[in-house]
């Protein structure tokens, strides 16, 4: 009986350790955005800029988004980077969906950021955003 609790409570250290060590890991990976949630209300050539809190580097943007009208509508992301170099990337969102739409890892390929503008081309659009720190 003193080996079965023996090998239990070494069982549950060792759970209890991985779910700290793998929980802390996932939230190492995540940087906050400000705002983190925009919503385009019938706006059209609407523009955002949403920048990394504390001033860290951002890898790549965790987007959710809904949008209840008919019809699909067009988000643009500009980033702003430390260097001249603005790159645009273009998201569409699926109208009259009742779940949200996800896309990760816009911009994965490209240098870090701390700055992204937020242009609305059409249409109703709820968003949230987050952003994955730079390693």
């Amino acid at each position: 009986m003193e080996v079965v609790k023996k090998v239990c409570t070494a069982m549950l250290v060792f759970c209890l350790s991985l779910v700290v060590m793998v929980g802390t890991a996932d939230a190492a990976e995540r940087c906050a955005m400000e705002p983190s949630h925009i919503w385009f209300k019938d706006a059209e050539n609407v523009t955002t800029n949403v920048v990394s809190v504390d001033d860290k580097p951002v890898q790549s943007l965790y987007l959710r988004f809904n949008s209840y009208e008919r019809g699909d509508h067009q988000v643009k992301f500009k980033i702003r980077a430390d260097k001249p170099d603005e790159r645009l990337e273009e998201v569409t969102v699926l109208g009259g969906k009742s779940e949200p739409q996800k896309t990760y890892n816009l911009f994965k390929h490209n240098t870090p950021f701390k700055e992204v503008q937020v242009i609305s081309d059409s249409g109703s659009v709820d968003m949230y955003i987050d952003g994955n720190c730079a390693e």
